[in-house]
């Protein structure tokens, strides 16, 4: 195979407006760097391009324009094209949230346009042919299901290492965690954790990182930070990247077999949903009768009476799946809860899986049918009940058909 990573640093040079938390005051000041890091990847005739940005989300109309972009200069079609997010709450607000009532920086969002052009000019004439290693191992005592202590989580981290006559030219991450050390206190613009843990394995490597964030819904440091400062961000990186580093390395073979996708529109009827109208109706009278449960009911309470609003929301969900002899890469729209990922490890068992989420749009939390009205993730959800477990059945359905012909 063939590769290329070229990294950007898109830190904007003056006070933006920033996603996440709501915040409606601009950016103070720059804690660390916002990056963009292309890659694309060769195999024989068929290219891959996949794009990740230090930003909160990601929307599908710019996410097509790159794709379109892609098809008229270079030939690659819709589902060779994969731009995604790291899930920073502490980034600049190129993009907007569904339900949040956040500003927008669209000059941001023409300048990250340009620069993506010439990024992947750039990839496109400096590929050059790799060999592969992989590394993989649990993450202890960093971050957990944010929920329950020692509830469902994905504590794997997978990397895959480039070499070029054995010189390591660049480096894959694939991890699984909410990078929201930063709380909405924070006005420094900043890619939170998993950009500090991309950082230091770049510095530590001398190569390029490239970082996709997987199924984090329900995961993150919230049970293991002792605060919210600006240096535990350096030091929980630290202890990840240490572990990282330890876990044994192996090389694999990057045998291209094929690729599927799979893609259905949703329409939720907030209106008319019982789960949501019923929780509203509990949770106003328990804001009459229990103080201590004031704050965080009257959040939960917050964002159903948002998505109420909008009456009925449209979602266009795609997944794309890329299948090798030993690895198994696959794209998420949104925010997918740890026990749906690990089922899909679980069920490709004989494969690394590789879990892109917040990748090509982002429609917020697919929760599981199980746990769907149990926890925050619900109130923010902005698809029915039964549309994550629609999503995956149709993809892992695409995926074992181009399995069984192979």
């Amino acid at each position: 195979m063939d590769i290329a990573i070229q990294k950007r640093n898109i830190t904007p040079d003056k006070a933006c407006f920033m996603g996440g938390y709501e915040r409606q005051q601009k950016s103070i000041g720059v804690l660390d760097e916002i990056d963009m890091i292309s890659c694309v990847m060769k195999f024989d005739k068929e290219i891959l391009i996949f794009c990740s940005i230090d930003t909160i989300c990601i929307e599908k109309e710019f996410r097509d324009a790159l794709a379109d972009y892609c098809k008229e200069e270079y030939g690659i079609c819709d589902d060779q094209f994969n731009l995604s997010c790291i899930h920073t709450h502490s980034g600049p607000a190129i993009f907007k949230l569904p339900t949040c009532n956040e500003a927008c920086e669209g000059e941001l969002k023409q300048q990250v346009f340009g620069y993506f052009k010439e990024d992947l000019a750039i990839c496109m004439n400096s590929l050059q042919e790799v060999t592969c290693t992989y590394r993989t191992g649990l993450i202890d005592g960093c971050y957990g299901n944010r929920n329950i202590i020692g509830g469902s989580q994905d504590k794997e981290v997978f990397t895959m290492t480039f070499y070029q006559q054995e010189k390591a030219v660049a480096m894959l991450v694939n991890m699984a965690c909410h990078p929201t050390i930063l709380n909405g206190d924070n006005l420094l613009l900043s890619s939170d954790l998993l950009g500090n843990i991309r950082e230091q394995l770049s510095a530590y490597y001398h190569v390029p990182v490239i970082l996709f964030n997987g199924a984090c819904g329900d995961v993150s440091t919230r049970f293991y930070r002792e605060n919210q400062q600006s240096n535990v961000v350096e030091l929980t990186a630290k202890k990840v990247v240490k572990q990282i580093i330890s876990h044994k390395e192996e090389p694999i073979e990057m045998n291209f077999i094929g690729k599927a996708a799979f893609g259905f529109k949703t329409v939720f009827d907030i209106e008319h949903d019982n789960w949501t109208n019923r929780e509203i109706k509990r949770m106003q009278q328990d804001l009459n009768n229990d103080s201590e449960k004031y704050r965080f009911e009257k959040n939960l309470l917050h964002r159903l009476e948002i998505k109420m609003k909008m009456r009925k929301i449209e979602c266009d969900l795609m997944s794309h799946a890329y299948i090798f002899d030993k690895l198994l890469i696959l794209t998420i729209p949104g925010e997918l809860v740890s026990k749906v990922g690990l089922a899909l490890k679980q069920k490709y068992h004989d494969y690394h899986v590789i879990l892109i989420a917040y990748c090509n749009n982002y429609v917020s939390y697919l929760v599981n049918q199980e746990d769907y009205g149990q926890y925050f993730e619900s109130y923010v959800a902005i698809t029915e009940k039964g549309t994550v477990e629609t999503l995956i059945n149709g993809i892992t359905a695409k995926i074992d058909q181009r399995l069984i012909n192979k």
